[in-house]
């Protein structure tokens, strides 16, 4: 039973099997159960890093918008730089309407990008932005005389 057992190094002890079974469920294509899984970790390991990362991820993959912004703000406050979680955030910030934070949470995301294609990601989302305020502001598209 002591060998099922794992110390999680952002938890201080969380059961390594529970984790191993719901990242399996999410690399097998079961982001539902992976998110549920995930969950039920992080609500009694509330510090544990990988199950509050992996509920975010899962619900991300789920399309469930509202535990994937619930565990990426929820994991912004012990890993500020998390690219994934910044650009979660960011875009739910966009969507109602706080530009201003959007943007800080979409830089750090871009600056938190080591490949190629994360970068272009995130600058995806920051072009969405700038066009999401031209459009809220019909005063930036006027020419200036």
């Amino acid at each position: 039973m002591f060998a099922a057992l794992w110390l999680c190094a952002s938890c201080g002890g969380g059961p390594k099997a529970a984790l191993d079974a719901a990242r399996a469920d999410l690399d097998a294509g079961r982001p539902t159960q992976a998110l549920a899984a995930y969950e039920r970790i992080a609500e009694a390991r509330p510090y544990c890093l990988d199950a509050i990362g992996g509920a975010a991820k899962a619900a991300r993959i789920c399309g469930v918008t509202e535990a994937d912004l619930r565990w990426s703000r929820e994991l912004l406050q012990y890993r500020p730089w998390d690219r994934d979680a910044n650009l979660s955030v960011g875009r739910a910030l966009m969507r109602e309407g706080d530009y201003k934070n959007a943007a800080n949470r979409l830089m750090l995301a871009w600056l938190d990008s080591q490949f190629k294609q994360d970068k272009e990601e995130a600058r995806d989302a920051l072009i969405q932005l700038h066009l999401a305020i031209r459009s809220a502001s019909p005063d930036v598209n006027e020419p200036t005389p």
